[in-house]
């Protein structure tokens, strides 16, 4: 089986796909950080929500906020590349590199590989032109949330999970890729377990972290040998409530820390 993955370089994607099944051929199309283009759309997003005077007044307190959410990423970052370790994605994978997601180059690569499925890890948000160019290459093409949706989506919700006191629904879902944001169909969920010895950090969102990427390594295997037979694995958790989670804020953070003290 061809199997196209869409990502950006990270500790994550690096570990994600490298244990994919070596049998089947893996490419990868990495895309830059897009850091710049999130905060252009966090700051319309404000304006579109409160109006100018409010908007600014909320554009001021995110960028008065920015470097101690700068601070906790890289705390995320580093955490999660010491316990991965993976620096590079395997010799046998073919990598591509382009600006976005979002370029046409997408759709071409697509075309001339014709995968057989497309797997979406970590990129900025797909828009509806390039989503229908990828469907009419393959109709797999799935995406990977770090959460149980639609109770969780978003960001950082393993982060969500314990300020919300329901750390058990912290895992992970494959969804099919549509035009929201972590609002397709999910073909597979589940949620972490911890040992007896793992509990004693269910309170930490790191771990949490960790624990989701193995977890999701397990679910990504056993997706792709159904799909080989022919089969779509059905894996939903059924949750009550749909809600989208942005960036935690200052204010989040403290809370947070102050309950694991």
């Amino acid at each position: 089986m061809k199997i196209l993955v869409l990502t950006q370089k990270s500790a994550v994607s690096y570990y994600i796909i490298n244990h994919l099944p070596e049998e089947h051929e893996c490419h990868v199309l990495c895309e830059g950080s897009g850091s710049f283009e999130l905060l252009i759309r966090k700051i319309k997003y404000r304006f579109r929500k409160f109006g100018v005077l409010k908007g600014l007044i909320e554009i001021a307190i995110m960028l008065i906020e920015l470097p101690f959410i700068l601070k906790e990423n890289r705390k995320v970052s580093e955490y999660l590349t010491q316990r991965l370790k993976d620096q590079h994605f395997r010799k046998n994978i073919t990598e591509y590199t382009i600006k976005s997601v979002n370029s046409k180059q997408t759709v071409q690569i697509a075309n001339e590989l014709k995968p057989a499925l497309i797997l979406v890890l970590g990129t900025r948000i797909i828009d509806k032109t390039t989503i229908e160019g990828l469907n009419k290459v393959t109709t797999n093409i799935f995406n990977w949330h770090s959460g149980i949706t639609p109770l969780y989506r978003g960001v950082q919700s393993e982060f969500y999970c314990i300020l919300n006191n329901e750390v058990e629904m912290a895992g992970s879902t494959l969804h099919y890729l549509d035009t929201g944001i972590d609002s397709g169909k999910p073909v597979m969920q589940r949620t972490i377990q911890l040992s007896e010895v793992e509990k004693n950090e269910k309170n930490n969102y790191l771990f949490l972290k960790y624990k989701n990427v193995l977890l999701f390594k397990e679910m990504i295997t056993a997706f792709i040998q159904s799909l080989e037979k022919g089969q779509v694995l059905k894996e939903e958790i059924k949750t009550s409530g749909s809600k989208l989670y942005s960036t935690p804020t200052v204010k989040d953070y403290k809370r947070y820390y102050s309950g694991i003290k």
